[in-house]
């Protein structure tokens, strides 16, 4: 009995619900798109030349830090070779200049992985600026009321999909994005 009465209940809210707010004529029927932003920054041509040029950067990156370390490691075998020539005062002098180096080296390999991380991050930034403005072009176009990401969706029809244009929008707008790494 409570159970029919809790059903009676609910569907009685309901329709007064509906009655109380019914769809104005003006308003704008719901025209959904949906895209995925996901693939959008994985297949387009701008997205995989960053990631050709990122594999790059990191690549010269990683021989700069390995040509720092080669050096590294042959000044602290002359500093062990010469620890016992030296008075421990000037032991301590040469290896506090070591360390010094060592940090210097730390510091400058630092700053090179954050610039190539910034320059990373604002040529993504880039791509999406570029696809926020494709889609609302397209949202004005075809008079889109509501863009989603796919990120975000369960389940949707085929005709709400929206990416395959934009991604060839993309590719034709942007083929090329900058990496600007600052010179090492």
């Amino acid at each position: 009995m409570k159970l029919l009465t809790s059903k009676l209940l609910l569907v009685g809210c309901l329709s007064i619900g509906m009655l109380a707010s019914p769809l104005d004529a003006a308003e704008d029927p719901l025209k959904v798109a949906v895209v995925d932003v996901d693939k959008l920054m994985q297949a387009s041509k701008s997205a995989k030349q960053l990631i050709t040029e990122l594999e790059k950067q990191r690549s010269k990156f990683q021989e700069e830090v390995s040509k720092h370390e080669i050096k590294l490691r042959e000044l602290e075998k002359k500093l062990i070779e010469e620890q016992k020539k030296l008075s421990p005062d000037e032991f301590n002098k040469k290896r506090e200049e070591f360390e010094r180096q060592v940090a210097q080296v730390h510091e400058k390999v630092g700053k090179r992985r954050e610039q190539l991380e910034k320059a990373f991050s604002d040529a993504r930034e880039d791509i999406q600026k570029v696809i926020l403005k494709l889609v609302v072009e397209a949202s004005e176009k075809n008079k889109y009321t509501l863009v989603i990401p796919r990120s975000v969706v369960i389940f949707r029809a085929d005709h709400h999909e929206i990416t395959d244009a934009i991604l060839k929008q993309l590719d034709e707008k942007l083929p090329k994005v900058d990496f600007k790494v600052p010179a090492a």
